[in-house]
């Protein structure tokens, strides 16, 4: 799963890195334990040091792990968490609880062989579509946990955008860094392999997470729950202005118009606003010249303004200038000849 390298492994790898650099080496404390699978178990064992509590680091020579849960089983795990308070001061009752409406056969004791082993509650982050369902969130439904209902039509409201046919409604052709990759599928479908969202779907989808913050603040435990924070959208604002030419700050628009109130501030205002997005749309309609390209070429001369040398700013118009700005119906054209030579090239071979 690429986001558990990117989102995980990778940030955990450097930060080993950064204190074996500047202590000459690191002790990483783990929660991992024999019982969990017999792949973990092998692994585990595979890196033990014979007579230490330390484990070696499968990467780093100079990192080692320290798991003093390794020996517990679930049963272990649980009956230490109900006989002991928790430090923070929450009811690890409540913990369990949770646990056993995510799956029925979370235990906190074994009683006999017949019993469900327990452990198999599995929480991760509630967006993910890489699983077909997300069992952990239809058992907390079925037992009455009705305020995750908007959480769960948003992951399949993400999970449907999966789906080939609607692919081609939501996704741009256009990857970010401005190429466009064609595909050659045996079966009849898109030309090319998909990019990114397209704005108007981002602006549909982010109407719709406003929506359902407001929805699980009112029903559910957290008056104040978030599930994207102001600085989250002071973000997807920039990356609007700087890759779609949205002048128009919509993200802004969007929040105030769920929430009633004011985000943007003075200096995300920037040069052009919604009056200057009005005229470039009617000038590049009149001259069929896309308007997210004139809005990049505007912006680039912007921030060069008062530069003392010019290089960068004709470098950064090249790139804008070097991305894929023809008409994807003429892409396909295009395709579809690359196609037909390549027919004709595996007939002659």
């Amino acid at each position: 799963r690429w986001c558990t390298e990117r989102l995980k492994i990778k940030n955990a790898d450097r930060f080993i890195l950064e204190k074996v650099s500047q202590y000459g080496e690191a002790i990483v404390l783990l929660g991992t334990r024999k019982d969990e699978s017999g792949t973990r178990q092998q692994l585990m064992n595979l890196y033990e040091i014979k007579g230490s509590l330390l484990n070696r680091h499968s990467k780093f020579a100079q990192t080692y792990m320290y798991c003093p849960l390794k020996d517990f089983l679930t049963e272990d795990v649980w009956n230490y968490l109900l006989q002991n308070k928790n430090p923070w001061g929450e009811n690890n009752r409540d913990l369990l609880t949770m646990y056993q409406e995510a799956n029925a056969s979370e235990c906190p004791l074994v009683v006999d062989s017949s019993t469900p082993s327990c452990g198999g509650g599995r929480f991760g982050c509630w967006t993910c579509t890489v699983v077909a369902r997300d069992k952990s969130m239809d058992s907390l439904l079925e037992g009455g946990e009705d305020w995750l209902e908007p959480l769960a039509e948003i992951r399949e409201e993400l999970k449907r955008t999966q789906e080939p046919e609607v692919k081609l409604l939501v996704r741009d052709h256009k990857r970010r860094n401005g190429k466009v990759m064609f595909c050659f599928p045996k079966k009849e479908g898109d030309d090319t392999s998909a990019g990114p969202y397209t704005l108007e779907y981002r602006k549909t989808f982010l109407e719709k997470l406003l929506n359902a913050q407001i929805k699980v603040r009112k029903n559910g435990p957290d008056p104040n729950m978030n599930l994207i924070l102001d600085d989250e959208i002071h973000e997807i604002q920039r990356i609007w202005r700087m890759e779609h030419g949205d002048w128009q700050n919509s993200a802004y628009q969007i929040y105030k118009k769920i929430t009633g109130n004011e985000l943007e501030k003075e200096d995300d205002q920037g040069l052009f606003g919604k009056d200057e997005q009005e005229i470039l749309v009617q000038v590049a309609t009149n001259n069929d010249v896309p308007q997210v390209l004139l809005s990049k070429l505007l912006d680039a001369e912007w921030d060069a303004q008062g530069m003392t040398r010019h290089s960068k700013v004709y470098d950064k118009i090249n790139k804008i200038l070097s991305e894929e700005w023809r008409p994807k119906e003429e892409l396909s054209e295009i395709k579809k000849d690359m196609n037909d030579k390549r027919t004709e090239k595996n007939l002659f071979k």
